[in-house]
């Protein structure tokens, strides 16, 4: 279990061709305004530690810090963050039609289909922010991409930072 846990956020690192689809939704009802600190809780309380997550907590960091708000205690903070990543098995199905036995005097000629299947890995990073008082869902962003690996940590980090700006882009800056 340890190892498949390790094994997700390390292929969080989503494919480089610029595949990524960001959904965010909150509760238009709900006012950041008071709201002035931040804690990350860890959904995952085995105290398992990847060089992915921390550098999704860093990233989430940064961009919160950037909205103005403050790192704090889980129990002074006034929102909650917390993320997960689920990885799944997809396939995607190519169809080219080919022609040939072209004939120009009479324009004729015979269409092939040929199909062929691409075997991917998706991933999906979801940041949810809640009340840390009511403990109510007010914000989420869900980031989905092809997996795919990278040649150095620092490409790693510098693709996880892009995605996490990318989620926390429509977040409401601190008052």
């Amino acid at each position: 279990m340890k190892f498949l846990y390790s094994l997700v956020l390390l292929t969080l690192v989503f494919a480089g061709c610029s595949t990524l689809k960001v959904q965010t939704d909150f509760d238009p009802s709900y006012s950041f305004e008071a709201k002035k600190s931040f804690a990350i809780i860890k959904s995952n309380k085995q105290g398992i530690d990847s060089l992915d997550e921390k550098r999704i907590d860093k990233a989430i960091i940064q961009e919160l810090k950037l909205k103005s708000y403050a790192l704090g205690e889980e129990k002074d903070a006034s929102l909650h963050v917390m993320y997960r990543i689920n990885v799944k098995n997809k396939t995607q199905v190519y169809t080219d039609y080919q022609i040939g036995g072209f004939f120009p005097y009479r324009g004729v000629g015979m269409g092939v289909a040929t199909s062929k299947s691409y075997d991917y890995e998706e991933g999906k990073l979801v940041i949810d922010v809640m009340d840390a008082k009511t403990k109510s869902l007010v914000w989420q962003s869900v980031s989905t991409d092809r997996l795919k690996e990278f040649d150095s940590p620092q490409r790693r980090m510098e693709y996880i930072n892009g995605v996490v700006k990318e989620a926390m882009k429509k977040f409401p800056h601190a008052k």
